[in-house]
């Protein structure tokens, strides 16, 4: 393509994906907003062309209305517009869509779920229209449950999940204002974001200050603020990796060598849900198995393991044997107190 005409095409592109950026009356957003939510969808230019764009774009819709009461001007449609038609989204798009909206926005960036929200409200009018259709019907067949007791998920405010999202979208430092469990006073850290983790009914904020990474709960952060400063991202994190190492199961990311006796019922499942690669099972005799595996050391595994009661009985590593020993012990106490 020559190169005017694609430097055309993509002003166009621009253009179309900034007039959908556009808020309605009475929200506004600055060219510096729009500047950046531009950028996370590729489209990298200054902010003064962003400018430029929404004053042509204005004079080819008039009901879009600049607000310079104040600085920064505030840019949106106005509120009795009349918005743009989007094409018709199929039923198997309504589905995806729908999908979306029940399953994975928690884990989208604020301006992401906004910029859909307008094909998420499409979509459930489809879906309501063709209740008769089979793609209706599918968010009625389909369920995910958690193998462990279901608990409410505590309440995050919409503006600290907003303020956080885009943070780490946008790869800036932040500051964040935090509570931990069972104290009162909050700390103040200056964080480089490094991943959203849903674990669970509890939400993490994966960040690192200048060492090793750590966890911030979503819904004891009272402030979140994004900085001007660009974030400071490792070369070498990953964050598959770093759940693999078992982190994320409150531990210091340690393996340790697991070696203990399951009865044959509580050991069943292993044979088609491994604990790990290494993973060995030998049937001992008629109703015990031996269990041998590396796993990450860490709370998770200790409650996995209390959750067998006296199925099982761990024979190595000594200290956790000993932290088991001492909780049986203490539930037999408390369950023969009067």
């Amino acid at each position: 393509m020559p190169k005017g005409k694609q430097e055309s095409t993509n002003a166009l592109r621009r253009q179309w994906t900034l007039v959908r950026k556009i808020p309605r009356a009475p929200q506004r957003k600055s060219a510096s907003q729009m500047t950046e939510e531009l950028a996370t969808e590729g489209f990298r230019v200054e902010k003064r062309t962003v400018e430029r764009d929404l004053i042509a774009l204005s004079e080819i819709f008039p009901t879009i209305e600049c607000d310079e009461r104040g600085k920064p001007y505030g840019w949106s449609w106005a509120k009795d517009a009349v918005g743009l038609q989007l094409p018709g989204v199929t039923a198997a798009e309504a589905l995806a869509f729908g999908m979306i909206e029940r399953f994975v926005k928690p884990l989208l960036p604020a301006s992401i779920v906004d910029s859909l929200q307008p094909y998420l409200r499409a979509s459930g009018q489809k879906l309501s229209e063709a209740s008769n259709s089979p793609a209706s019907t599918w968010t009625e067949k389909v369920r995910v449950v958690h193998p462990t007791q279901l608990l409410i998920p505590p309440h995050i405010n919409p503006a600290i999940h907003r303020a956080v999202t885009e943070g780490l979208l946008q790869g800036r430092q932040m500051e964040i204002v935090y509570r931990r469990r069972g104290e009162a006073e909050t700390v103040t850290h200056i964080v480089n974001p490094l991943g959203l983790v849903q674990r669970g009914p509890v939400m993490y904020f994966v960040v690192n200050q200048s060492k090793d990474p750590f966890y911030l709960a979503m819904h004891r952060i009272s402030r979140a603020s994004i900085l001007a400063a660009k974030a400071d991202r490792p070369r070498d994190f990953d964050l598959d990796q770093h759940i693999a190492s078992g982190r994320l199961g409150f531990g210091n990311g340690k393996l340790v060598k697991l070696h203990a006796i399951f009865t044959n019922e509580a050991a069943e499942h292993l044979y088609e849900s491994a604990l790990s690669a290494d993973q060995r099972l030998t049937p001992l005799d008629g109703s015990r198995t031996e269990v041998v595996a590396t796993v990450p050391s860490n709370q998770q595994l200790e409650w996995w393991l209390l959750g067998f009661g006296d199925q099982v009985k761990v024979l190595h590593p000594a200290n956790l044997r000993a932290r088991l020993k001492e909780t049986a012990l203490a539930l037999a106490r408390a369950y023969r107190a009067k």
